[in-house]
């Protein structure tokens, strides 16, 4: 009777370790969800401000300098 008390409360205090361990992963994935959200966030941003300069005059000139010195920089 006593063997099987032991037995029941080892069993309870792996269940509830077991439980402690699924939320501390559920809340680790929730916090690297929210941080790859708000990377996507400033990704899209940045991208929107390179497309911006690179469609206006003076960023299409620079983009064409830099893919000719990149043209020239492989060859020499």
């Amino acid at each position: 009777m006593k063997k099987q008390k032991n037995n029941v409360e080892s069993l309870q205090k792996i269940i509830i370790e077991q439980k402690k361990k699924e939320i501390d992963l559920g809340e680790k994935i929730i916090s690297m969800l929210i941080k790859e959200k708000k990377l996507l966030n400033s990704h899209k941003k940045l991208v929107k401000k390179y497309e911006a300069l690179r469609n206006s005059k003076l960023g299409k000139l620079t983009y064409a300098y830099w893919k000719f010195k990149k043209r020239i920089m492989m060859r020499g």
